[in-house]
C-alpha cells in the first residue's frame, strides 16, 4: 500500500465522492443522505467494502476543530508504526485550508497541499508528481 490514502468527506450529500471513496478509507458525515447512499451500495455490492468505512458527526459551526479531531483520531490508528506505511495521502472534501489546518497536517508531515474547488488533497511526500 504505498499510496495508503484516506477520504475525508465533510459534504452531507456526497454521493458522487462517496461511490469513488468507499472502496478505499473514508471517514464521511453521518448524515440521512450519505447513510442512505451507503446503504444501498453496500446492499448491491461487496459488503466488505463497508468495513473501510466510517461515519461521524460534525459541529456545523466549527468544521475546523472537528477536522482536527478527526485528523488526530486517524493518525493515531493510521500511523507508519501502526498501520504501516501510513497515511501518505487525505483527500479532504467540504471544507478549506485555514492557518490551522495547514500547521496540523504539516505537524502530520503532510507537505504538499493542492486546493480545489470543493476541498484540498494533503499529501505526505518528498517527491510529489501530480
Amino acid at each position: 500500500m504505498n499510496d495508503y490514502t484516506v477520504f475525508l468527506v465533510f459534504e452531507k450529500k456526497a454521493e458522487k465522492i462517496l461511490e469513488t471513496a468507499i472502496k478505499e478509507h473514508c471517514w464521511y458525515v453521518s448524515s440521512p443522505q450519505n447513510q442512505e447512499f451507503v446503504n444501498k451500495y453496500l446492499s448491491k455490492n461487496n459488503k466488505d467494502d463497508g468495513k473501510l468505512l466510517s461515519p461521524f458527526v460534525f459541529n456545523e459551526n466549527n468544521l475546523e476543530k472537528t477536522f482536527v479531531d478527526i485528523v488526530a483520531e486517524i493518525m493515531d490508528h493510521h500511523n507508519e508504526y501502526t498501520d504501516p506505511p501510513g497515511i501518505k495521502v487525505l483527500d479532504v472534501f467540504g471544507i478549506k485550508t485555514t492557518s490551522n489546518i495547514v500547521k496540523l497536517l504539516e505537524n502530520y508531515g503532510f507537505n504538499v497541499l493542492v486546493d480545489r474547488k470543493n476541498g484540498f488533497k494533503a499529501i505526505r511526500s518528498d517527491t510529489y508528481i501530480p
